[in-house]
């Protein structure tokens, strides 16, 4: 299993550097936390309700402006039909960074169940998780000294919000 681009970006010129750790985000989920380099969020906003969009699935929660931007929201959890009991108190707001594979959407963005946690995640010390049910939004799922956490495949998130969402 490949990991995701900018994940393998980053790993490529943390190593070139005979430094083999990454700056990462550790997102929080409701039963999961999400490994992230650091490159790939945007910013951490505040909780502010997503402006529902017509004719969307569930997972598609609305959009919100961001720095001028209309970007669209998604819930991770409901993308990958996780049991999801609704936000927390402390819910925020990830903006990401898009890949650039469609010109048109630079950001999406998920909401995440509190305020995330910086850390410098040594590769090293990182084992890929083997058994487990291949998701299509999970590139690998790894166990690490701050516990087990999902690498999300960000290609195919942003896929699907490309699939379904045309700004208005």
């Amino acid at each position: 299993m490949l990991p995701p681009l900018r994940w393998v970006l980053s790993m490529t010129q943390q190593v070139k550097s005979s430094n083999p750790t990454i700056p990462c985000f550790i997102l929080p989920m409701q039963d999961m936390q999400l490994i992230l380099p650091n490159e790939a969020v945007a910013e951490v906003v505040g909780w502010t309700p997503p402006t529902p969009v017509e004719a969307v699935p569930d997972w598609f929660l609305g959009e919100v402006e961001w720095r001028g931007e209309t970007v669209p929201v998604i819930s991770y959890e409901r993308l990958n039909e996780s049991p999801s009991d609704g936000r927390s108190e402390k819910a925020r707001i990830v903006v990401l960074n898009g890949s650039g594979q469609f010109d048109d959407m630079d950001f999406f963005a998920m909401v995440i169940q509190s305020i995330p946690h910086m850390l410098r995640v040594d590769i090293e010390n990182m084992t890929e998780v083997q058994d487990v049910e291949s998701v299509p939004s999970v590139q690998m799922v790894v166990n690490s000294p701050v516990g087990t956490g999902i690498i999300p495949n960000m290609v195919h998130l942003e896929k699907c919000v490309h699939d379904i969402y045309r700004p208005s």
